[in-house]
């Protein structure tokens, strides 16, 4: 809930410091964007415990969910093609307080620089999970890709693949934990 919060702050305080200009319909320049939609997430869990003098248990268990799953992006187009950008990728379950996701840097190819155009994403990034506090870990990332369509001026549907890849060291335990998601949003994007 906190990084929300963040993510909410930083982009309402940023917004009255752009130019108007800024957002002119071309999409070269600034850019802003929310989507919402729909996907199933899978979450594999791993905890081996190792005590000294004693064997080892490894204990894994598997969940699948159907989510709601938004993103938020946040950056600049240097071209009608291409934009570069932050984004915040979540899946929640159950309550808001239960999901994960990718925090990153993204990066989009637009096939033409009018509407219609088809567009590929991806990008790589830090993964999150709402539930548990983890420690930054060299081997935690998190990688996106997808595709989509972008029907009218700020309107795209698209279709993603999420990887989330934390681990956990405690005192005897190491705690391993693997999010896919395949995710289809509707998304909304000034520019």
């Amino acid at each position: 809930m906190t990084k929300s919060v963040i993510w909410i702050i930083l982009t309402a305080l940023s917004i009255p410091t752009l130019r108007a200009s800024a957002f002119d319909g071309h999409r070269k320049g600034f850019l802003i964007g929310f989507g919402l939609g729909t996907g199933i997430t899978t979450r594999t869990n791993s905890e081996k415990y190792e005590f000294p003098y004693q064997q080892s248990h490894t204990y894994k268990y598997r969940t699948t969910r159907l989510a709601i799953m938004n993103d938020r992006k946040f950056g600049y187009a240097p071209s009608d093609l291409w934009e570069i950008y932050l984004t915040n990728k979540s899946a929640y379950w159950g309550s808001f307080d239960d999901g994960d996701g990718v925090i990153g840097l993204g990066l989009t190819k637009m096939s033409a620089g009018q509407i219609p155009a088809k567009f590929y994403t991806f990008g790589i990034g830090i993964p999150h999970m709402r539930t548990i506090a983890w420690d930054f870990d060299a081997n935690n990332f998190g990688l996106f890709g997808g595709w989509g369509y972008e029907f009218r001026k700020h309107l795209n549907m698209e279709f993603n693949l999420l990887y989330g890849h934390r681990v956990r060291h405690l005192s005897h335990e190491t705690e391993t934990d693997n999010n896919f998601a395949a995710r289809f949003l509707l998304n909304i994007l000034a520019y």
